[in-house]
């Protein structure tokens, strides 16, 4: 009696850690890891998007400057450098 017990208490317990480690697992596959906040420096991490596990793209802020990257597999590469953020561009389009 005590060692079916111990049997059912067993495969109790290990059946919620296989659920909770899969759980993980999916979680990490989607999103790509836990998000970055950082919200003391100078330094923000605006965006992140992924396309695929190994490629994606990043938006940061650096005071003033927006910079904005790609990665995958063989490094972090910058696309584009902006002085000023979208929405000031666009207004001054605008009252051109």
């Amino acid at each position: 009696m005590l060692d079916d017990y111990n049997l059912i208490k067993f495969v109790i317990v290990f059946g919620i850690i296989v659920i909770t480690l899969f759980a993980v697992y999916l979680y990490i596959n989607k999103y790509g890891g836990f998000p970055v906040y950082n919200q003391k420096g100078k330094i923000k991490i605006l965006e992140i998007k992924q396309v695929s596990k190994d490629k994606g793209f990043i938006l940061a802020q650096i005071q003033n400057k927006f910079f904005f990257f790609s990665f995958d597999n063989s490094g972090i590469k910058l696309i584009e450098k902006f002085e000023n953020s979208l929405d000031e561009e666009s207004k001054s389009n605008i009252s051109q």
